[in-house]
């Protein structure tokens, strides 16, 4: 389905669709600027004026699938690359769900199902390939389907948005045991064989107060056993 996205570097809008005719992806700019709200505007009504074609001329989610979500995370997070990598998760995520339970279209999508979701997240079957997850993460992935399905909405491929304002609320993370002096010489001598990266990484921690997770970014360098049990 159409989407509007910006570009590093641009000042315009872009648009991306789906062209009915011949099924292409079409990727190209609005010329409308992303900095004036009546040029925004306009390039929302363009979004939704490609969206209404594809699904008048039989484009690919005129079925009513979930055909059209990676392309339309992929094209409104071009620019945020961490947060499409974490919104491409909850897909993965939500989309294990929905086939588990037989939600083949945005339409099928209920309150109560959305509710069921937590419970399911935290521990899905084996089949489904998805990894257990905590609770404040399963929350997060349903704000993901409330932002789908709000496109879904627009799109006309559903009539409401049973993932709007659920009330269920954030559990308060546990206090972080402090990292003992002992723990400190683990953690060093564990590094030590390590990139330069992590060993800075682990010193801005230190002196910052922050877990050595949250200076690393997207960093796939996974601690060994011993050490993970302090970071």
């Amino acid at each position: 389905m159409a989407s509007i996205y910006p570009k590093q570097r641009s000042p315009y809008w872009y648009v991306q669709f789906r062209d009915p005719r011949t099924g292409k992806l079409v990727d190209r700019s609005t010329k409308l600027r992303r900095d004036d709200r009546e040029q925004t505007r306009k390039a929302k009504q363009l979004e939704a004026q490609h969206t209404a074609n594809e699904l008048k001329h039989g484009g690919l989610a005129a079925n009513g699938s979930w055909d059209w979500v990676s392309d339309y995370l992929a094209g409104k997070y071009s620019d945020s690359p961490l947060t499409l990598a974490r919104y491409k998760q909850a897909w993965f995520a939500l989309k294990g769900y929905f086939d588990a339970k037989g939600i083949r279209t945005p339409r099928l999508l209920t309150y109560e199902q959305c509710l069921a979701y937590i419970p399911w997240r935290q521990d899905p079957p084996t089949e489904s390939g998805v990894r257990k997850a905590a609770h404040n993460t399963a929350l997060l992935d349903l704000k993901v389907l409330s932002l789908l399905m709000r496109s879904a909405v627009q799109r006309g491929l559903a009539d409401s948005n049973p993932a709007l304002q659920l009330g269920i609320k954030r559990i308060a993370s546990r206090e972080k045991d402090e990292i003992t002096e002992e723990e400190v010489v683990v953690i060093e001598r564990e590094l030590a064989t390590e990139p330069d990266y992590l060993r800075f990484s682990w010193q801005i921690a230190m002196r910052h107060g922050c877990r050595l997770r949250e200076t690393c970014g997207a960093s796939t360098w996974k601690p060994s056993r011993r050490a993970s049990a302090f970071l």
